[in-house]
C-alpha cells in the first residue's frame, strides 16, 4: 500500500537537499570561526580605524579624519597591537563611512564591533531576500552558501562595509524593477559613496544601456554627498595635512618645548623589535642613570567622569610625576604631579587640559581643589595645562593621573 505525500509536506530533491546541507555546514563553519575570533581579540584593525576616526570627527571637527597624530593619540588605548597608526595603516575610507561609525562609538570598541556585524548581517539578509533567486529551499541554500563563503565571512571580520554596499545596490536594482528610477540612482549613489572603487562600473553599465533615468539620480545624490563632503572636509585640507602633519615635527620643526634638544624618547628592544619600556626597566633608569635630569614614563588611560551633568570618556595620560618637567611646561593654574604623588596609595590627584578646562569646566579658574568622580573614583584637580601647551607624545590626551 503507498499514500501520496501532501503538497504542503512535500520533501526537496535529495540534489537540493544536499545543497542545503552542506551549505549551512558550511555556514556554521564560517560563522564558528568569525565567533572564535571575536572572542579571542574583540577590537581589529579595520574597525579601529573606523571607530577612531568617528570620534576623532565628533570631537575635533570633521576636517580631523584623515589627521594620523590625531588618530594615533586616539587609538593607543587599544591593547597591542591593535593601537597603531601610520600611513600604511590608518582611515582612508570616504567620510561617509565614518559617519555611519557616528552613533556607535558612545560603546566600547567591541561592542560597536558586535553591533556593526550585526547591522552588515541585516543588510546581506536584505540583499538576499530581493536579490536572490528561487523560491524555497533553493533560496535558502543561497542564502547559506554565500555565508559559508570565507571571503563573505572575511568582511564581516574585518568590518568592512561590503553588506551595506551589496544591499544598497541590490535595493538600486529592486527599485528599477519597480520603474523607481530616481529612487534607484539615489541607493546607487550612496553605495557609490562608501566603496567608489567597488560600485563605479555599475553607473557606467547604466549609461552603456541608456538608462538615463536612475543615471540621473545617482548623479544628482552623488553631487549631493560629494558637496557635503568637501564642506565637512574643509574643502579638503584634511586629508590633504595628514601625513604632512605626521612627519613635519620629525623632518622639519623641534619639538614645542624649550630645551626640545635634549629630549629623547627610550624604548625597550625584545627579539630585535621595538617595545615600549616596562616599568622596572624605568625604575632601573632612575636608579642608575647619570646622563638624564629627570626621567619620565606614561601610558595611556581613558576614564570616563561622571557628574550632573552627561558622563563622558576622556582620553589621557597616567604618567609619572617628572612628565611635565621633562617637557619643560608647566600648569598656568595649581601645580604641577609631586613625587608625593607618584607613590602606592598616594592622593587621587589630575591636571586638566586647557580645552577640557574650558569645556566642561566653563574655564573656572577656580577649579583647582574641586573633586571629580572619574572610574567612580574621587579625584582632586590640582592643576590646568597652558592652552598653548602641545601633548606631542599623545595629541589627544586631555587629562592626566600619576601612575
Amino acid at each position: 500500500m503507498a499514500r501520496n505525500l501532501s503538497a504542503g509536506s512535500q520533501r526537496p530533491p535529495l540534489a537540493l537537499a544536499a545543497a542545503t546541507i552542506a551549505a549551512a555546514w558550511g555556514a556554521l563553519y564560517s560563522v564558528g570561526l568569525w565567533v572564535t575570533a571575536y572572542l579571542t581579540f574583540p577590537v581589529h584593525d579595520d574597525v579601529r580605524y573606523d571607530y577612531v576616526a568617528a570620534q576623532a570627527g565628533l570631537r575635533y571637527g570633521w576636517s580631523k579624519i584623515y589627521n594620523i597624530d590625531l588618530l594615533r593619540g586616539l587609538s593607543s588605548g587599544f591593547p597591542a597591537p591593535q593601537n597603531t597608526i601610520h600611513p600604511g595603516g590608518t582611515f582612508i575610507n570616504p567620510p561617509l563611512l565614518a559617519w555611519l561609525w557616528t552613533p556607535l562609538v558612545a560603546f566600547p570598541e567591541p561592542a560597536a564591533y558586535l553591533v556593526w556585524t550585526v547591522l552588515c548581517l541585516v543588510a546581506y539578509v536584505w540583499a538576499w531576500h530581493i536579490a536572490a533567486p528561487f523560491t524555497g529551499w533553493g533560496k535558502i541554500a543561497l542564502l547559506l552558501a554565500g555565508l559559508a563563503l570565507w571571503p563573505v565571512m572575511e568582511a564581516f571580520y574585518f568590518g568592512q562595509p561590503t553588506m551595506l554596499v551589496l544591499a544598497l545596490v541590490a535595493t538600486a536594482w529592486w527599485l528599477m524593477r519597480g520603474d523607481r528610477m530616481i529612487a534607484a540612482g539615489v541607493a546607487l549613489a550612496f553605495a557609490t559613496a562608501l566603496k567608489p572603487q567597488v560600485v563605479i562600473m555599475v553607473p557606467v553599465c547604466l549609461l552603456a544601456a541608456g538608462m538615463f533615468r536612475p543615471l540621473m539620480g545617482w548623479g544628482v545624490a552623488g553631487t549631493v554627498i560629494a558637496a557635503v563632503s568637501v564642506l565637512t572636509l574643509a574643502l579638503g585640507i584634511g586629508a590633504s595635512t595628514a601625513i604632512f602633519s605626521a612627519v613635519n615635527p620629525i623632518l622639519f620643526e623641534s619639538l614645542p618645548y624649550p630645551h626640545a634638544g635634549r629630549i629623547v624618547m627610550l624604548w625597550d628592544v625584545f627579539n630585535g623589535a621595538r617595545s615600549r619600556v616596562t616599568f622596572h626597566s624605568y625604575r632601573e633608569l632612575v636608579e642608575r642613570s647619570r646622563s638624564f635630569d629627570a626621567i619620565a614614563v606614561m601610558k595611556p588611560w581613558q576614564p570616563t567622569m561622571t557628574s550632573a551633568s552627561q558622563p563622558e570618556r576622556f582620553d589621557g595620560q597616567r604618567v609619572s610625576a617628572a612628565y611635565f618637567h621633562v617637557l619643560g611646561v608647566s600648569p598656568v593654574l595649581g601645580r604641577d604631579f609631586q613625587a608625593s604623588d607618584d607613590q602606592p596609595n598616594g592622593p587621587n590627584v589630575v591636571i586638566l587640559s586647557d580645552a577640557l578646562w574650558r569645556r566642561r569646566f566653563s574655564a573656572d579658574s577656580t577649579v583647582v581643589g574641586r573633586q571629580v568622580t572619574l572610574d567612580g573614583n574621587i579625584y582632586t584637580v590640582v592643576g590646568v595645562m597652558p592652552g598653548a601647551f602641545e601633548n606631542v607624545p599623545a595629541p589627544a590626551a586631555e587629562i592626566w593621573s600619576p601612575l
